[in-house]
């Protein structure tokens, strides 16, 4: 999976990416389709470029790689404060 930018307007993803996002997050399309806020058929037709993501499923779909960036820095913070106070 490639690095992601947050800028909706930046990111071309097809439905392999989509679909590598998904399973990155072990969630299923349902459940993938109640985070970024689209019906689950409109998931799978992203998944099977049958339909590109609008500019509002760019923008949830940026929005949910920005949370999931956010995510990793904090962990990544954690884990090296962890390191620093031993």
């Amino acid at each position: 999976m490639q690095d992601f930018s947050p800028d909706p307007i930046s990111i071309e993803l097809n439905g392999q990416d989509i679909r590598a996002l998904r399973q990155s997050l072990g969630l299923s399309m349902e459940r993938f389709a109640r985070v970024v806020d689209v019906a689950t058929t409109t998931i799978f037709l992203w998944e099977k470029d049958e339909q590109k993501p609008n500019l509002s499923g760019q923008k949830k779909l940026a929005n949910v790689i920005k949370q999931i960036n956010q995510y990793k820095k904090n962990q990544e913070k954690t884990r090296n404060n962890n390191v620093y106070s031993q």
